[in-house]
């Protein structure tokens, strides 16, 4: 699926705006317009997933419980290290980025499990601008099965999302709680949009009372997850 950068900064100006109580009104004195582009600047997310036979129930070992809601089946992927990638981007910048893993809890009627989403970098613009290919996956009742979806990064104030494709219906995780540098957590909202491109929006689940919260997790470089966040997320 390809997305156009100024779509989804439009996007991160709009869900600020909606959850301007996220943080404290010290920390909220950004201009929530859309940062200014280069002459000709697009954004695009390559979404490439792997169907490996035989892998869509991995079991669940190696992942810790994490503190997640006794009312969800324990989320059953098998995690997997993250690990550092060497690109020579568009301008001859030679770049190593981290893959960019998470597990994500979410309860809503169109989705009520686990996300785990896998972003490598497989391609540059600068040393400051990776492109991911992603592989993610849901867990719903215990079982595990691939899904469409893919995870992005707008380096105009540090923003990044995942969008994740399940039974029909189109979810996309946010940040809203941030600061002048950008977002100081990992995901804690979602918003329902449309599975068309670009998306529209259908549901904000991102404003001030975070009607659909999300709680979200970086997988650690030994291939263990944290507990997740309990409680709204609050900037320090």
């Amino acid at each position: 699926m390809k997305t156009t950068l100024v779509t989804h900064l439009v996007t991160v100006a709009a869900l600020l705006a909606s959850a301007g109580a996220c943080s404290s009104p010290e920390e909220r004195t950004e201009d929530a317009g859309t940062p200014a582009l280069d002459s000709g600047e697009v954004f695009t997310s390559d979404a490439s997933f792997a169907r490996d036979v035989g892998s869509e129930r991995p079991d669940a070992a190696g992942f810790a419980d994490g503190g997640a809601d006794a009312s969800l089946a324990p989320p059953a992927f098998t995690l997997h290290a993250p690990e550092e990638r060497t690109v020579t981007c568009d301008n001859g910048d030679v770049a190593a980025f981290t893959d960019v893993d998470y597990v994500c809890r979410l309860e809503h009627r169109f989705l009520n499990g686990y996300v785990y989403v896998r972003a490598t970098a497989t391609d540059c613009y600068s040393s400051r601008w990776p492109i991911y290919t992603s592989e993610v996956q849901v867990s719903e009742n215990g079982v595990a099965s691939f899904a469409d979806g893919y995870y992005d990064y707008i380096p105009n104030h540090h923003h990044q999302y995942i969008h994740v494709e399940w039974q029909g219906h189109c979810l996309e995780l946010w940040t809203v709680a941030s600061t002048l540098e950008g977002p100081c957590l990992p995901f804690d909202c979602a918003v329902v949009v449309s599975c068309t491109t670009p998306p529209q929006w259908l549901e904000n689940g991102c404003g001030s009372d975070r009607s659909i919260p999300a709680s979200c997790q970086l997988v650690k470089a030994d291939g263990t997850l944290g507990a997740f966040p309990e409680g709204p997320s609050v900037c320090n």
